[in-house]
């Protein structure tokens, strides 16, 4: 099932982000215990803030889930506009996801259909399960 994926980088999406947080599989699995180079970018961290907050967590228990993201995802700061404004998306929230996935040579995880369908133009994309079941 795993092949050598410590190599490869996977840029997770903030979806991936809260349902992990939320111990959803598999993007729990994916977030905490799979072997391989996870990355995000501050532009992910505070549309995950935001998410959360609408869902009614209080920010204390946002920030202590951030802690432990951050034990095992590296976050990279968001890409400056002039470097994703050429990206294409319906929604323009993702440019800044796919831009750094595309900066960094990774595969952008996502469980948005619409993203990963718009996102193959620029990286590969892939959801959780896929990377589980060693889609590459």
């Amino acid at each position: 099932m795993l092949q050598n994926t410590a190599t490869k980088r996977l840029f997770l999406d903030t979806n991936v982000l809260v349902a992990g947080s939320f111990a959803l599989q598999p993007n729990h699995e994916l977030l905490f215990n799979y072997p391989a180079d996870k990355l995000t970018n501050e532009y992910a961290v505070k549309e995950y803030r935001r998410v959360l907050a609408k869902q009614g967590v209080l920010p204390h228990d946002t920030e202590n889930a951030l802690s432990e993201i951050r034990k095992k995802v590296r976050i990279l700061p968001t890409p400056q506009k002039q470097e994703f404004e050429k990206i294409n998306l319906t929604d323009k929230s993702d440019r800044p996801m796919v831009c750094s996935a595309m900066k960094t040579n990774s595969v952008l995880v996502t469980n948005d259909l619409r993203t990963y369908q718009e996102a193959q133009k620029y990286v590969t994309a892939r959801t959780p399960k896929e990377i589980l079941q060693g889609k590459n």
